[in-house]
């Protein structure tokens, strides 16, 4: 039996959210340094290359990246087999990210 490859792309590090249980350091904006959209499909068509890969969207919050669906309909269109699910860590976590002057434990960032 052949196994699939496991690709995770963290599509973007932006998220309103500071939930404690998160591993990813998010911050309200996407980081000016995130693979662009032009980049990205291309990207695809590579990971296409190992065959049909079980891909998993990421992030912060992947819904804060405006051509995320576009990303998703990119990869099925290539032909790989399409499935998603959104978290619900983002509706069951309801801590939101302190302002700047807070005086919150550990400062204002604790994503």
């Amino acid at each position: 039996m052949r196994r699939r490859f496991l690709v995770i792309w963290e599509v973007t590090r932006a998220c309103d959210l500071a939930c404690v249980h998160c591993r990813a350091s998010a911050d309200p904006v996407r980081h000016p340094l995130e693979l662009v959209h032009r980049r990205g499909l291309p990207l695809l068509e590579t990971i296409k290359e190992f065959g049909d890969p079980i891909m998993i969207f990421t992030g912060g919050d992947p819904l804060k990246r405006p051509d995320l669906f576009q990303l998703l309909a990119h990869k099925r269109g290539a032909g790989a087999t399409h499935h998603h699910r959104f978290s619900e860590s983002h509706s069951r976590c309801s801590t939101r990210r302190p302002s700047p002057d807070s005086s919150a434990p550990g400062g204002p960032h604790l994503g």
